[in-house]
């Protein structure tokens, strides 16, 4: 299934996985709202924003909900579509 996620198209039997943007910060964290698709043997996509550095604790609070619900939404397309592949890692 492909599903269009802010006008670029994604096969969702390619997605191996979904992380927050700044899913291996460890610091600057809230400078970024967004989502990470990684894609089986393809470059991951990216979707963010950057916060800027003097916003407001509920504006931030309030575009990373707006990217956490986007995610969410892909995530669960995901979900609808995954394939019977084994995956073995570490």
């Amino acid at each position: 299934m492909e599903i269009i996620i802010l006008g670029k198209k994604v096969e969702t039997k390619e997605i191996f996985d979904i992380r927050d943007v700044e899913y291996k910060k460890e610091m600057f964290l809230n400078r970024d709202a967004g989502f990470i698709i990684y894609l089986i043997d393809k470059e991951p996509l990216i979707f963010s924003e950057r916060i800027p550095y003097e916003s407001y604790p509920s504006e931030i609070a309030y575009t990373k909900a707006k990217w956490k619900g986007i995610q969410n939404e892909v995530y669960n397309e995901w979900q609808k579509d995954k394939t019977g592949l084994t995956t073995i890692n570490e």
